[in-house]
């Protein structure tokens, strides 16, 4: 996360420039894509967990990748704080069982993704759930003059409260475990307005 508030930091000049016209961005539209990590699509290969995307999220898998429309968010672009939501989702399956995690935020101030989870249909403690850790140390953040935000290079782990519940719902006996590379993010972030900035 340090590395990249620096760099945050190092392009926050693009702020008081063209399009740049305050600190926090008010988000209208972007997606999220994470490429799968190889390692993980073998462990899903290897426990028969099927991943399946829930609409209007994309799965591709020749390239092995998910993608995830923003519809809304804010962040502030001095110290990177704020969430981007998320649309859509993805089912894990094996045999009659199946996990659905859904409704993705991103929480960039604690680097952490949450999202809603539902086992065979029925929402589990009808609360948001840590899912996956956000590792930003070699993110690469740009800032376009036309309004666009771009994150790439973004780690995304397991956390050991999603690690745990896989475990136990599939029966994998520790098969995953917290800090399991899931993959890495793209973010793409498209600006609506800029505000607390001077004009």
């Amino acid at each position: 996360m340090k590395n990249l508030l620096v760099k945050a930091a190092a392009v926050a000049s693009l702020v008081a420039s063209t399009a740049w016209a305050g600190p926090t961005a008010q988000l209208v539209g972007g997606s999220t894509t994470v490429t799968l990590d190889e390692g993980f699509l073998g462990a899903l290969v290897a426990t028969e967990i099927a991943p399946a995307p829930i609409s209007p999220a994309e799965l591709d898998a020749e390239r092995g990748d998910i993608r995830y429309p923003i519809p809304i968010g804010a962040i502030d672009l001095e110290t990177l704080a704020g969430e981007v939501m998320h649309t859509g989702g993805v089912t894990l399956t094996r045999g009659d069982t199946q996990v659905a995690l859904q409704n993705f935020i991103i929480d960039t101030a604690n680097g952490v993704l949450t999202g809603v989870v539902s086992l065979n249909g029925d929402i589990l403690d009808g609360t948001r759930f840590p899912l996956f850790d956000l590792n930003l140390a070699d993110a690469d953040l740009t800032l376009f003059p036309n309004g666009f935000i771009r994150i790439l290079a973004v780690q995304v782990d397991l956390t050991p409260e999603a690690a745990s519940l896989l475990n136990d719902v599939f029966g994998l006996d520790g098969a995953l475990d917290d800090g399991t590379v899931v993959g890495d993010a793209a973010v793409r972030m498209a600006v609506w307005q800029q505000i607390g900035g001077e004009s």
